[in-house]
Formats: structure tokens, C-alpha cells, sequence
């Protein structure tokens, strides 16, 4: 199966929706489907961002998290957007 190209509407969307819906946003807001469709990926790639953090910030604990979870937000965005993507393109070819 072949990954859909995303769109920049669908980012966008996804994206203005959240800012719209929150003042403030964390990882909640940005939540997808990553970790209960795909478990043993979502873990691998939260490992490997803790591990690159860690060699990054050099004991600096407050970067350490915020790098984290930067990179954790940005791969369930990523998530969201193929799956938005699919469902959108699934419609257009019915």
C-alpha cells in the first residue's frame, strides 16, 4: 500500500482546528490514532526521540521534555494528516 500525498489543506485544517478549539495545546490536543493502531511503532519512535533528546540536551531536563514532546506532537500531526488524507481521498474516489 502506497502512503497518500498530503494535501496542504489537510494539514492546515487539522492544524487551524486545534489552534480555533484551544488557547494553549500540549500533546492531548494533537492526539491521533499512532499509539492504538500501531503500538510497537508508536513505542519504537518515542524511544528513539527520548534517546536523540537525551544526546541533544546534555542534562538539560526542562529541554528534554519540551524536545520530546515537540517531536511526539509533531509525529501524531503526521499521523493525523495520512489518516485525514485517506478518508478524504477514499471519498473522492467513490
Amino acid at each position: 500500500m502506497k502512503l497518500p500525498m498530503v494535501k496542504r489543506e489537510t494539514l492546515v485544517g487539522i492544524v487551524g482546528e486545534i489552534y480555533s478549539k484551544n488557547k494553549t495545546f500540549g500533546m492531548k490536543e494533537f492526539q491521533s490514532n499512532l499509539e492504538k493502531d500501531n503500538k510497537v511503532l508508536a513505542e519504537g519512535i518515542y524511544d528513539m526521540i527520548g534517546i536523540l533528546a537525551e544526546h541533544m540536551c546534555d542534562g538539560d531536563k526542562m529541554r528534554l521534555a519540551e524536545s520530546c514532546t515537540v517531536a511526539a506532537i509533531s509525529c501524531n500531526l503526521l499521523y493525523k494528516s495520512l489518516e485525514k488524507q485517506l478518508s478524504i481521498d477514499e471519498m473522492n474516489d467513490e
